[in-house]
């Protein structure tokens, strides 16, 4: 990651509902669990220009882009029929951000205006989401979404670097056992997401450790007996001086 930055795109019912903790939030709360950054809409400062061209630019400007979306198709830009949530989806494919996309489930409890009166725009954009290559995750409960975009991104995060460092990240644990638990709970186990508040922050050192694993590994087994049978590990540039230099008898 560059930047270390998610934008968050969302309509202004998923900070709304649910009361208490918005759905909105619980994305954040997830991207902050994970160690990154939000970039949210809502915190954007007043500015001369265009908002749809701020918030174009402000999606280009981060690393992973990640969308909740509800039964609102949300606020238009002026002299178009298209939101500003689906430009910020538009803006980050032709970018070719990573894009994590999470759809509120039919089953979801909402209250009453919760949704569009006429869902036909809000769903064909669902459709085209669903239909956009991605693998779309589900979510009923704040707590769901939060762990859905936890796990999202420790999943982005360890292919990305797998990609970088190669297979000697594959010892990087999986994102249920990643956390540091609160001291009611024993270290290493599952965090269930009605469970998800006990989870303090992940472990965020894997990597120098797997990195100084695999130097041990390295230095190991690629040591070379000493002469005389012995097994003691020999700087091998002393190694080679020696090997140059003409081997002398008692006599000189």
């Amino acid at each position: 990651m560059l930047t270390s930055q998610v934008f968050v795109s969302h309509t202004s019912d998923m900070e709304a509902f649910p009361a208490g903790r918005s759905f909105a939030q619980a994305a954040l709360d997830g991207i902050g669990r994970a160690g990154l950054a939000a970039v949210d809409m809502r915190y954007f400062t007043a500015r001369e220009g265009a908002p749809v061209d701020y918030c174009c630019q402000r999606v280009r400007e981060c690393e992973v882009y990640v969308a909740v979306i509800g039964f609102r198709y949300g606020s238009l830009i002026p002299g178009t029929d298209v939101s500003f949530t689906e430009a910020e989806f538009a803006e980050a494919s032709a970018a070719g951000i990573p894009r994590l996309v999470f759809l509120l489930d039919e089953t979801a409890m909402m209250p009453e205006g919760a949704a569009d009166a006429d869902r036909g725009r809000v769903e064909r954009f669902r459709q085209r989401l669903g239909q956009a290559g991605l693998i779309v995750a589900r979510f009923t409960t704040p707590a769901d979404l939060e762990l859905e975009v936890f796990h999202a991104l420790i999943e982005l995060l360890r292919s990305r670097s797998l990609a970088r460092y190669g297979a000697g990240m594959l010892f990087w644990p999986p994102p249920e056992f990643a956390f540091e638990m609160s001291a009611r709970r024993v270290p290493g186990t599952r965090v269930e997401p009605a469970e998800a508040a006990e989870a303090v922050r992940p472990v965020r050192h894997w990597p120098l450790a797997v990195s100084l694993l695999a130097r041990v590994f390295n230095w190991h087994f690629r040591r070379r007996p000493a002469r005389g049978g012995g097994s003691t590990c020999r700087p091998r540039g002393r190694a080679r001086v020696e090997r140059r230099l003409p081997v002398s008898g008692p006599g000189g």
